[in-house]
């Protein structure tokens, strides 16, 4: 891992180590003899990071008030097993520990010999000289065995004049994975050369377990990992942020970290390690060039030094030493060299056969034209549900060609969405199931709000392709050009065998990510499917969909992901609440639909960075602009010609700063926020949302009022009225949002997948009894559920009570009883 350093962290990092030492190159240069975990140590670190020269306290470099970053913190984890084995204390340990360190140390000679780059003259050159301080650390923050190493590495570097400068950033972060993956080698050749044989299991990126340790007490062990898992999903926003902010809010206490955990995660050290003493310790086999070609393929990836780094350690189950790798890396381009499509991809045969793969899939897809529907049947689905322009000639051409393999061509993901969802609306029209793949749950939440598309569960994608529900289904596979070779080609193949629609999407939730990863992706691209334009800004009336109330909530159903946006921005502006839309291109969309034509508003309109202010406008702060902190929410008073005048609106007061053409990017228009904004929502307020609550997590308890908009999965020829999508809309409202009534009914929340998901299956069922308008149930209940009256005219279509979708206050209690009293008293 790498993250940033400070000298803050000095205190930290001395507090909780075991062991300290200097690395580098340029230690004996700096005049550093004390330990950096000691007092004269500390100092010295303290001021490296800072930029001064530990011994003269004088600027190192020529213009310190450039230094941005104090350095980097590189932390070098062994694996859980090792981990327990080296904490036990047990005879041999102490060779756990040493093959540890000493791996830590190549590792660093690996990033200063590759990854440590200077400018000087203005071009990038290789530094001469770096220094580093070490923090060996045993446990994590619950007490239980850890063993890693925080490398400080301040940002210094000595240039090949002798001068000192900055190291490139850059570079760091590209050769991060194979300085791991050198740490990982190296450690197993260590333990090697200690007379210690393990059998391995690799993992993707290079890290091996041994398997003589249980995976059971690696498993028990790791309670600090769930944690932070755990905290990552209440925090509703995944990534490497929010996995940041998990990691600071999970951790115990100072003083209240519990000790070493024992039973089930206990392990026999002794004999685990008097047992690997016993056995022959071989030296390590050379690396295998076809081995190495196959897990570049694998990852694809090209022959690159980082990358063949990375190859090595997944398929040197033995490790390998740091200098022996070096060497096999330098001349990995003469070896991996043979054969490789011209113009892109990885160069070697393993690549080029899994591309001939997907084009043979492509063009011998005998069964796809089961998933063609008829052109004449499109054409009206399409025009019912109001779609027009470049986005329906591109879903035409999806879902009307007898293609095995389509490409939705690089394109704003919103158009992508809009796409695949008016394909999806004609699929479905004809009876053909649809379904979508993604990298990632943001991903999956995106394409679940804008298209009514549910991503199955991860790595459910290709079995669902193998094992379609019927012939002539059709999958989606978001961000196709990130997906390896060898992936692509089984994912095809599967699909060919079970007759089985792709549709690739270029880019998509992902963002751009270059050439493909495969080259077949290329030849297929180019009669690929050019997507539409929406959103466009003429789309921002809606009609009005029938809502759906529950316990303080509204839900407007639409059959596309357009309407639903739409339905959402029409709300918004009824109500003045904001939209809640996943990520930033979705805010950023659904704001400049939002803002309307200029054409069609009598008031005057300023452009600064791409984005239309008016005044009279609501914004909001996307980072800090001097005293106004971030995700602060204001309104646009004036314009002039050069900037515009913002009354931001403080928790305790409120002030008026002016906006120019440099500080535009750092405001965005406040129609729609995204999820990290609603930190600075009042109590009380009511908030639009769109797609299904289930993220909000604990943000949601202070909204006293919400409607959200979904995008059905139901056919949509049967339009607002789908019992399928209430159904679903039903569910996601009780799951994501559900109120202290409905829990008292259905009991508290399950921990099993199994149990969980009839606690689901129960919540639905009281939630549409809701719907309804029938009592309460007392408890919990496995009841059958009962009859629920129908619509006059649309016989599958249940009744439900409609009340106001928007009281006239902005938050309370809940919804008013007189028109609806079947939903009882509901609390705030």
């Amino acid at each position: 891992m790498i993250n940033s350093a400070s000298t803050g962290q000095v205190r930290y990092w001395q507090r909780e180590a075991v062991r300290s030492s200097w690395e580098g190159d340029a230690v004996a240069e700096l005049g550093l003899s004390s330990s950096p975990g000691e007092g004269q140590g500390r100092h010295d670190l303290s001021a490296l990071l800072a930029g001064r020269h530990p011994v003269s306290a004088a600027p190192l470099t020529a213009r310190p008030g450039l230094r941005r970053r104090q350095g980097w913190d590189l932390v070098f984890a062994a694996p859980k097993s090792l981990s327990l084995l080296a904490s036990s204390g047990a005879q041999g340990s102490e060779k756990v520990l040493g093959a540890h360190r000493r791996a830590v140390s190549d590792a660093i000679g690996v990033l200063a010999d590759n990854a440590a780059l200077v400018s000087q003259g203005g071009r990038l050159l290789p530094a001469t000289g770096v220094v580093a301080a070490g923090f060996e650390h045993s446990a994590n923050a619950a007490g239980e065995p850890h063993l890693h190493t925080h490398v400080v590495l301040p940002n210094l570097a000595r240039r090949p004049d002798g001068g000192w400068g900055c190291l490139a950033g850059p570079a760091l972060w590209t050769w991060r994975e194979a300085v791991s993956a050198a740490f990982h080698l190296a450690l197993r050749a260590s333990l090697n050369a200690e007379g210690l044989a393990f059998s391995w299991e690799v993992m993707p990126g290079g890290m091996a377990e041994a398997l003589e340790v249980p995976a059971q007490a690696r498993t028990a062990s790791a309670s600090r990992s769930r944690a932070v898992r755990a905290a990552v999903v209440a925090f509703g926003s995944p990534g490497s942020a929010a996995r940041r902010v998990a990691q600071g809010s999970s951790r115990p206490a100072r003083g209240a970290v519990a000790p070493a955990r024992t039973g089930e995660g206990s392990v026999d050290a002794a004999s685990l390690l008097a047992r690997a003493a016993r056995r022959p310790c071989l030296p390590p086999p050379p690396p295998s060039t076809s081995a190495v070609a196959g897990a570049l393929a694998e990852r694809s990836s090209g022959s690159a030094p980082p990358e063949v780094w990375v190859a090595l350690a997944e398929t040197c189950p033995s490790g390998l030493p740091a200098a022996q790798a070096q060497a096999w890396v330098q001349a990995a381009p003469g070896l991996l060299a043979a054969g490789g499509p011209a113009g892109g991809g990885p160069s070697n045969r393993v690549a080029a056969r899994y591309d001939d793969e997907v084009l043979d899939a492509a063009i011998g897809g005998r069964v796809a034209h089961l998933a063609e529907v008829p052109r004449v049947v499109a054409e009206a689905e399409l025009a019912a549900l109001g779609f027009g322009g470049g986005t329906a000639e591109a879903a035409l051409a999806l879902a009307c060609s007898g293609h095995a393999i389509s490409v939705v061509g690089p394109a704003g993901w919103m158009a992508q969405a809009a796409c695949v969802d008016a394909a999806r609306a004609a699929w479905q029209a004809a009876g053909v199931p649809v379904a979508v793949a993604t990298p990632s749950e943001l991903g999956a939440r995106r394409w679940q709000a804008l298209t009514g598309l549910e991503a199955p569960e991860r790595g459910a994608a290709r079995r669902w392709a193998v094992r379609g529900p019927a012939l002539g289904s059709v999958l989606v596979v978001d961000a196709a050009d990130h997906v390896a070779p060898a992936a692509l080609a089984r994912l095809a193949r599967g699909a060919a065998a079970a007759g089985t629609k792709l549709v690739l999407v270029l880019g998509g939730t992902a963002g751009p990510a270059g050439r493909p990863a495969s080259s077949s992706l290329e030849q297929l691209a180019r009669s690929q499917v050019e997507p539409g334009s929406w959103p466009a800004r003429s789309q921002a009336s809606a009609p009005a969909w029938t809502p759906y109330s529950l316990a303080g909530l509204v839900v407007r159903g639409a059959p596309t992901g357009a309407q639903a946006a739409r339905s959402a921005l029409a709300a918004a502006a009824a109500s003045g609440a904001p939209v809640v839309a996943y990520g930033g291109p979705e805010a950023e969309a659904l704001n400049l639909v939002a803002s309307g034509p200029p054409a069609a508003s009598p008031s005057p309109e300023l452009l600064l960075a791409g984005r239309p202010f008016r005044a009279g406008v609501p914004v909001v702060a996307l980072r800090r602009l001097g005293p106004i902190p971030a995700a602060t929410r204001g309104t646009v008073m004036s314009l002039d010609s050069r900037c515009i005048t913002v009354r931001w609106h403080l928790p305790d007061r409120s002030t008026t700063s002016q906006v120019g053409a440099a500080e535009a990017t750092s405001v965005g228009l406040g129609y729609a926020v995204t999820l990290p904004y609603l930190r600075t929502l009042p109590t009380g307020r009511a908030l639009v949302c769109l797609g299904p609550p289930d993220q909000l997590g604990a943000r949601s308890r202070d909204v006293g009022f919400a409607v959200v908009t979904v995008a059905g999965p139901g056919r949509p020829a049967l339009g607002p009225h789908d019992p399928a999508r209430v159904r679903s809309a039903a569910r996601s409202l009780v799951l994501g949002w559900p109120d202290e009534a409905v829990l008292e009914q259905a009991g508290p929340r399950p921990g099993s997948p199994a149990a969980l998901r009839r606690w689901a299956a129960e919540l639905e069922t009281h939630a549409l009894e809701r719907l309804a308008g029938l009592p309460a149930r007392p408890g919990p209940s496995r009841l059958p559920r009962p009859a629920v009256p129908v619509h006059p005219t649309h016989p599958t279509h249940p009744v439900h009570p409609v009340p106001n979708p928007l009281p006239g206050r902005a938050g309370g209690p809940g919804l008013a009883r007189a028109d609806n009293p079947g939903l009882g008293p509901v609390p705030g």
